[in-house]
């Protein structure tokens, strides 16, 4: 994981995912930090401020742009492992 955003919120890196990250939905999640090793399952959908924004409790002030029209995964179960 790269970036805890909210506690539902976070973007990962892996050589398998997009060069800029994944950016992960779901929760609440506690415990989790920068760096933090994680296992997710859910379902991968293309990112959608307005359709997302109010399900997902995202912030107003958050800087989204840079997610629109990209994968995003809707997480149904997040584990941390630290």
């Amino acid at each position: 994981m790269t970036a805890v955003l909210t506690t539902q919120l976070f973007v990962i890196e892996d050589a398998d995912l997009p060069e800029r990250g994944l950016l992960v939905l779901g929760g609440p999640v506690s415990g989790l930090h920068d760096r933090s090793l994680v296992t997710v399952q859910g379902t991968i959908q293309r990112f959608e401020l307005e359709r997302l924004a109010e399900p997902y409790q995202l912030p107003a002030d958050g800087d989204f742009a840079r997610f629109e029209g990209r994968k995003v995964l809707l997480a149904e179960s997040v584990r941390s492992w630290a």
